[in-house]
């Protein structure tokens, strides 16, 4: 039987079983030990490995050293309801989307459920709660109303009461936006208020659309400095303004007396006062006597009629000065400089936006536009194919990044690869033989940030590396029938052949304008350095004239006061003659330079090097 009632009672009773002459037999004694053994199991240990199977009678005695609750299943102890913090906590979310951490963690939302929690920041619309990471719920005020700005303030404790129905939290804390009655006297702090009846401070009443005084004067004060502004029509009921230093109005209706020392206009104001210095505007007039110096700050329209003494003309001024707006056709405010007007003004806002966006480069970068330095390229330990290229900084060619690189070398006999000491030739491309190699900055797509250096026979890198799209020009070289890159020795710009090339040779040129290919870069524009031989084995006596020039300007005869060297026979046509000169001249996108001599026999010889040429690339 064991326990009955809370009470453990044995199967045997061992001193009656001697009274009665029962031995203790193995069996009697195993059977007690099992009525013990169930006693003992039906026991709370006290390690707590076993549950209890029934309620729990304290008799009117108390539990405790509890620990506090972690789980909702668990019992909590009286601090945890008396501080809140099964039901309270900090906010640890952000405006409008409140979230809290209780302990223990709730599992799921229930009908009735309440919640306190001290907000972080001050809303700014509707707003939500998430408790336990459960999910966020709409919060409401007054059962069903969305929340707006200001409905919850920065350190707030907020009450909101789980609505299982409408599944949201309904606030049953007030929020500063309700309607609320003030009875106490004093009111320090209350920032907004509703629509009211009627208001009544100390001795001035507010009813309706009337502001009334019980004793005294009615004073506005403005803050020192600043101005009472009326938004509509004054009316003065039969009484004087006294005392104003200032009264502005677009409609003033009425006549103005005594003297007027601020600023009067309107289409009917009559002024009668003996001065008027400060008469800003007025309407149309059929005449004017001015005595004095006519000042104006601001003025609008034209001027004609006599300035100084003299016969009557246009206006002229030679010094004007401005305090007020300048507006019209000759005033314009453009951050791009669009108009390029030879003659209008422009305002100081669109000059210096149009200052900022040149000096940090249209796409907004740090460099200019075309900007480009340390970028001299120098022949590779493959003297034919590689070059080594320096640490380079420079703007991209769509002008929307700055790009600083490292020192590499690379291959130019092989296919692009990444990295120093790897090949660099676009997709599909080969050197060329006597052709020209583009050299360019690449960025990776993939991997702002990350640069190599590429080949292209294409000046403006249109083959390319596939992935690789954001490219600057930083240098160009010539092949020969060998596809072996030309050595160059660069200075910046500046580029010479360590070997000059022969371009010409040509015997009795003739004297009309000779396009001549020389040793440059292909597909560009550059200024080529050379260097001119002429000469004559049987001189007639007379000078011969010649013009070098740029294909893109017009063909000209030269001529003795328009010539880019000469040849004079100084012997009186008995000996050999020549002459030499160094030019720089531009080329066309086709390598070409344009020579003419204005004499040429059979005799004459023109003969033409490329010492070398200057690059801006993409500075312009």
């Amino acid at each position: 039987m064991a326990w009955s009632g809370g009470t453990f009672t044995g199967l045997h009773n061992w001193v009656t079983d001697q009274s009665n002459a029962i031995k203790i037999l193995a069996s009697r004694h195993k059977a007690q030990d099992d009525v013990f053994i169930a006693g003992i199991n039906s026991c709370i240990e006290k390690s707590g490995s076993n549950a209890m199977t029934g309620n729990f009678d304290a008799g009117s005695n108390r539990l405790t050293s509890l620990a506090a609750a972690t789980a909702a299943t668990d019992a909590p102890i009286a601090s945890q309801i008396q501080d809140g913090s099964l039901t309270y906590a900090v906010d640890t979310g952000s405006a409008n989307a409140y979230a809290i951490s209780l302990t223990p963690n709730e599992t799921a939302y229930a009908a009735g459920q309440v919640f306190f929690f001290k907000a972080t920041n001050a809303n700014s619309g509707a707003s939500t709660l998430n408790v336990d990471s459960i999910g966020a719920i709409d919060i409401k005020k007054y059962h069903n109303v969305a929340l707006v700005s200001g409905d919850i303030v920065e350190n707030q404790i907020v009450g909101v009461v789980y609505d299982a129905t409408t599944l949201d939290f309904v606030m049953i804390t007030p929020t500063p936006t309700a309607p609320i009655t003030t009875t106490t006297a004093a009111q320090t702090n209350i920032t907004s208020l509703g629509t009211l009846t009627s208001l009544t401070i100390d001795n001035l009443t507010i009813n309706g659309n009337t502001i009334t005084a019980d004793s005294g004067a009615l004073n506005l004060t403005p803050a020192s400095g600043s101005a009472i502004v009326f938004d509509g029509t004054i009316n003065v009921d039969a009484g004087e303004v006294t005392g104003a230093t200032s009264i502005t109005s677009t409609a003033f209706v009425g006549d103005i007396t005594g003297d007027v020392t601020g600023n009067a206009s309107g289409t009917a104001a009559t002024v009668t006062g003996a001065a008027q210095t400060n008469i800003t505007s007025v309407g149309t007039l059929t005449s004017l006597a001015v005595t004095g110096e006519v000042t104006a700050t601001g003025f609008t329209g034209t001027l004609d009629g006599i300035l100084g003494s003299g016969a009557p003309a246009a206006a002229s001024v030679t010094t004007l000065a401005v305090s007020g707006a300048i507006s019209g056709a000759s005033f314009k405010d453009e951050d791009d400089m669009s108009s390029d007007s030879a003659t209008a003004v422009a305002s100081q806002q669109s000059i210096k936006a149009y200052v900022d966006t040149e000096v940090a480069g249209a796409g907004g970068g740090g460099m200019p536009a075309g900007y480009i330095t340390n970028a001299d390229l120098v022949t590779g330990a493959d003297a034919d194919h590689d070059i080594d290229f320096p640490a380079i900084i420079c703007r991209d060619t769509a002008n929307t990044k700055d790009i600083t690189t490292s020192a590499y070398t690379k291959q130019g006999d092989a296919a692009f690869a990444e990295g120093t000491a790897a090949g660099m030739l676009a997709d599909s491309v080969t050197l060329p033989a006597s052709g020209t190699i583009h050299f360019f900055i690449i960025e990776k797509d993939a991997a702002a940030g990350t640069f190599d250096y590429m080949a292209d026979t294409s000046v403006t890198g249109a083959t390319g590396v596939s992935g690789w799209t954001v490219r600057r020009r930083v240098g160009s070289r010539t092949t020969d029938g060998s596809s072996n890159i030309i050595k160059v020795i660069q200075h910046g710009d500046d580029h010479e052949l360590d070997v000059a090339q022969l371009d010409a040779n040509a015997a009795n040129p003739g004297t009309s304008a000779v396009l001549t290919a020389v040793s440059v870069p292909d597909d560009l524009k550059v200024i080529a350095k050379l260097s001119f031989y002429m000469s004559d084995t049987t001189p007639s006596g007379g000078p011969t004239y010649m013009l070098v020039t740029d294909p893109a300007t017009t063909d000209t005869t030269p001529t003795s006061v328009l010539y880019t060297t000469q040849m004079i026979d100084i012997h009186g046509g008995n000996a050999y003659t020549f002459e030499t000169a160094q030019v720089d001249v531009r080329t066309d996108t086709s390598m070409q330079i344009r020579t003419r001599q204005d004499n040429s026999t059979a005799t004459h010889k023109l003969v033409i090097f490329t010492r070398g040429w200057i690059d801006r690339r993409g500075r312009d």
